[in-house]
């Protein structure tokens, strides 16, 4: 702790005590995550908007009524321009407002029902990573040699994998 505060105090070049300097870092910590974030939703949002192609055509079918069609052109149009699209984009996330699915549910509706199974998983497999790695490294310290070869090769190999990968075959 008193190590990383010297190193820091160093480049820094500032009198700080430590508290001001975990305030500091614990600022720059926040900005650069709403700085990503601002890029990533421009980035999303800068390939809907200069793709190529009507995404109608993908997003409704052939059969669909002239009514549906000019309510989704009506609500997905382009003629406005690229920053207050971009306004009108953050605002609706913010809000709340994000739309429907192509099968006309609220998009709200399909996440808050799989939020909970989505949340359940997460926790199960943290839980039970952090149950094997205990068990795993309490054995490994006992039985030193080939089981502490064995977990150090089985962490490298399931660090170096994908996690999809990993899902896919534990699955």
């Amino acid at each position: 702790k008193w190590l990383l505060f010297l190193e820091c105090k160093v480049y820094l070049g500032a009198n700080l005590s430590y508290n001001q300097f975990v305030g500091k870092r614990i600022l720059l910590r926040l900005l650069s995550i709403l700085l990503t974030l601002f890029i990533v939703s421009l980035a999303l949002y800068s390939l809907e908007y200069f793709s190529l192609g009507d995404s109608l055509s993908v997003i409704m079918s052939e059969e669909a009524s002239d009514d549906n069609v000019a309510r989704y052109r009506n609500a997905h149009s382009d003629s406005i321009g690229f920053i207050s699209g971009y306004i009108k984009y953050i605002s609706s996330f913010f809000s709340f407002n994000w739309g429907v699915t192509a099968s006309g549910l609220d998009v709200k509706d399909v996440i808050a029902s799989r939020l909970p199974l989505t949340l359940t998983l997460a926790i199960s497999s943290m839980f039970f990573s952090l149950l094997f790695s205990f068990l795993w490294s309490i054995a490994a310290v006992i039985k030193r040699g080939n089981l502490d070869k064995t977990a150090e090769i089985f962490s490298i190999v399931a660090m170096s994998l994908p996690s999809f990968l990993i899902a896919i075959i534990l699955v």
